[in-house]
């Protein structure tokens, strides 16, 4: 089963035989702003997942592939992340909650569950802290260098200790 450009992650599984099914998804910056999240500039993502089912459980083995571009936290230039990430969650018939993040919980009258918030976890966690670009073989920064100029010259202006404070300065001795 093929779903489009999806603002959610939904599988329905009250109809599915016993056996495995595949669904395939893909979001974009819709599907995580959504989540409030506004940290892409663009973001494209294929989502296979191959739900394995028996008597009593379900498996979910989630595959994402995709890229996202952010911002460079160095130039603000945009960079791009590839995102290739592998995950397996477990749906369990419970009423409370789980503290394994690959366990899902859902209730016996539950025909359906949402894999939505388990995606966005995810893929903004794989993303590093700092995303900056990467230097090159020469260990030489590949940022914007007329960008990382125009900042190291801010930096020396804000430096430079207006006159008047020096004068007051020699005050206080």
């Amino acid at each position: 089963m093929i779903s489009d450009m999806s603002d959610k992650i939904v599988i329905r599984f009250d109809d599915l035989d016993i056996g495995s099914h595949s669904f395939d998804f893909e979001v974009d910056n819709e599907f995580f702003k959504k989540f409030d999240h506004h940290d892409f500039l663009s973001c494209d993502l294929k989502i296979a997942i191959n739900l394995i089912k028996d008597e009593r459980n379900l498996t979910l083995i989630t595959s994402i592939n995709g890229a996202a571009e952010v911002e460079c936290d160095r130039c603000l230039d945009s960079l791009f992340f590839p995102i290739e990430l592998n995950e397996t969650f477990f749906v369990n018939e419970s009423e409370s909650n789980s503290d394994d993040d690959n366990i899902i919980n859902v209730s016996k009258d539950d025909i359906e569950v949402d894999l939505s918030d388990q995606i966005f976890d995810i893929v903004v966690l794989s993303l590093p802290m700092q995303k900056i670009h990467l230097n090159d073989e020469n260990g030489e920064s590949t940022c914007n260098a007329s960008q990382l100029k125009f900042m190291d010259s801010e930096e020396k202006e804000e430096e430079e200790i207006d006159p008047r404070w020096e004068a007051l300065k020699k005050l206080k001795k």
